[in-house]
C-alpha cells in the first residue's frame, strides 16, 4: 500500500511538473491531487515514527545485552588468591617424600614438624606452629580475618580447640584486629563463591587439623590463607597463587563450556621460584 501511493504520488508530482498552470487553474484538480499526497505523507511519518521506536527498543536492548555480557565476564573471571600456604607431616615424612621437587619449588610447601607432639592433641603446639608461617601481624588491622577449622576430631573437643587457638592468636599481638572462628568436619569447594559475594572485607585462613590416627590416611596439618580479588588489590597484597571460581559442567555442553573458558578466563601467572 505504501509503496503504491509512493508511486502515486511520484507520477502526480511529474504531473505537476509539467501542467502546474493547468493543475493550479482548476481546482477540481487541486482536490485530486493533494489528498494522496497528504495520505502518504501521513503513512510515511506514521511509518518514520514506528520505526524509530523500533530503532531505539534494539538499541537499548542491545545496550543492556552487552552490559549483562560484560558483568558475567566480569564475575565468571573473578578469584579468590592464595597468599601463604603450608603443609606439615610428622617424623620422616614429608612432601618431598609424596612427589618430586616441583612443588617445594613452586610453593614452598615442604616442612618437617618433629617438634609437634603428634597424636596428642596438642592444638596450642599446632596452632603455634601453623600461624608463625601465617605472618598475621603483616596484615591490614581493618581486614576481618575468618579462621576455618577443618578436623576430623570428634566435636566434644572443639572447646578446647577453640580455647587453644584463641590462646595463639594473643600471643601474635593482633588482638585490636576483628576474628571469627568456625569449626567444622569438613569444607565444600562452593564456599569460593559465597566468598566472592561477601561485601565485608576479611581474610579467609583455613586450617586443617588431622589428627586422629585414621588407617585411611596419615596425620598432617596445613593451612591457607585466602582474601577474595577486590581485596588482594585494594590492599596490595602478595599472592602466590589464584583461584578462580567453581565452574559447573554438563556434559553435555562440555565443548562450549570449555570454549568459554578458554576465552573468557584469564591464566595466573606462574609462581615465582
Amino acid at each position: 500500500m505504501v509503496i503504491f501511493l509512493f508511486i502515486l504520488c511520484i507520477l502526480l508530482l511529474v504531473i505537476y511538473y509539467f501542467f502546474h498552470e493547468f493543475v493550479v487553474a482548476n481546482n477540481a484538480s487541486l482536490l485530486a491531487f493533494f489528498p494522496p499526497l497528504l495520505l502518504w505523507a501521513l503513512i510515511l511519518s506514521v511509518q518514520v515514527i514506528f520505526y524509530s521506536r523500533a530503532i531505539q527498543d534494539y538499541s537499548i536492548w542491545l545496550e543492556n545485552r552487552l552490559s549483562i555480557n560484560r558483568e558475567w565476564e566480569a564475575w565468571g573471571s573473578r578469584y579468590v588468591s592464595v597468599m601463604n600456604s603450608s603443609l606439615h607431616l610428622p617424623g620422616k615424612v614429608d612432601v618431598l617424600f609424596l612427589s618430586d621437587d616441583e612443588l617445594e619449588t613452586q610453593y614452598g610447601l615442604v616442612n618437617k614438624s618433629d617438634d609437634i607432639t603428634w597424636k596428642q592433641h596438642d592444638w596450642y603446639a599446632c596452632f603455634q606452629t601453623l600461624t608463625n608461617h601465617l605472618e598475621l601481624y603483616k596484615l591490614p588491622y581493618q581486614l576481618t580475618q575468618e579462621f576455618i577449622i577443618l578436623t576430623d576430631c570428634d566435636e566434644s573437643m572443639y572447646s578446647q580447640i577453640e580455647e587453644d587457638f584463641f590462646r595463639t592468636v594473643e600471643k601474635t599481638n593482633r588482638t585490636e584486629g576483628h576474628f571469627l572462628l568456625y569449626i567444622s568436619p569438613s569444607m565444600s569447594f562452593g564456599e569460593l563463591d559465597l566468598w566472592l559475594k561477601d561485601s565485608e572485607e576479611k581474610i579467609y585462613i583455613v586450617m586443617v587439623l588431622q589428627m586422629e590416627e585414621q588407617t585411611s590416611c596419615s596425620d598432617a596439618m596445613a593451612c591457607l590463607m585466602f582474601a577474595t580479588d577486590d581485596v588482594t588489590a585494594k590492599y596490595k597484597l602478595t599472592e602466590k597463587a589464584r583461584i578462580y571460581r567453581p565452574m559447573v559442567v554438563n556434559s553435555n555442553n562440555f565443548n562450549s563450556d570449555l570454549n568459554i573458558l578458554l576465552t573468557h578466563k584469564k591464566y595466573p601467572k606462574m609462581p615465582p621460584g
